[in-house]
């Protein structure tokens, strides 16, 4: 039979300790969350895994778990977030220039791909949005704003691709998207980590 540990000690489980690595999850994950906490990092065997790989993982001989607040989760997402942006907004410099020599055809396969990887950055910083407003902090109205520029800037080029407008595309990848964006990984980087790590790192 494996062994669970939580933040460094040993588990003992109430009924039958679970059989399965997915098992254990899902009992781990409903305990922390009836205190407010979620999983941080899960090592199975050693072996540091994501949730997802743990759920699906079956036998197993060692597995320890680290909680984390939400809050503390989120300034991590939010690490992460912004360095995706800087990533994405450097990509939007490159494909506007390349939409003016490339065809239509190659240009709308990269618009649309680069779309896509926009995509979870925006249902993040929607996560963010929601958590400022609920708890009225300070830089909510900031994240507010520049999100929406955000939203302004992907639907112009949305507008241009349909349009086939290569100029357009051009102008709205350089300007508006790309420069939205840059104000989103400012506002991350200047007003929302240094107030969550001031006020939940540990």
């Amino acid at each position: 039979m494996g062994q669970v540990s939580l933040n460094g000690e040993i588990v003992e489980f109430d009924g039958p300790a679970p059989q399965t690595c997915g098992e254990a999850c899902k009992l781990i994950d409903g305990f922390l969350s009836g205190q407010g906490l979620s999983i941080g990092e899960i090592k199975v065997d050693g072996a540091a895994l994501s949730l997802e790989e743990a759920l699906d993982r079956g036998a197993y001989q060692t597995l320890a778990f680290t909680s984390v607040s939400p809050q503390v989760q989120l300034l991590a997402m939010c690490r992460t977030w912004k360095d995706g942006a800087a990533e994405l907004v450097a990509k939007m410099d490159e494909l506007s220039v390349a939409v003016l020599r490339c065809s239509w055809s190659e240009s709308h396969q990269s618009v649309v791909a680069l779309l896509d990887a926009v995509r979870p950055v925006v249902e993040g910083i929607g996560v963010l949005q929601r958590f400022g407003a609920e708890s009225e902090a300070a830089w909510g109205g900031e994240v507010n704003v520049s999100f929406e520029r955000a939203l302004e800037g992907i639907d112009r080029v949305v507008g241009s691709v349909e349009a086939r407008d290569c100029v357009a595309l051009s102008d709205g990848l350089a300007g508006d998207l790309a420069a939205s964006w840059r104000q989103v990984i400012r506002c991350l980087d200047e007003a929302v980590i240094p107030s969550l790590e001031k006020e939940f790192a540990t």
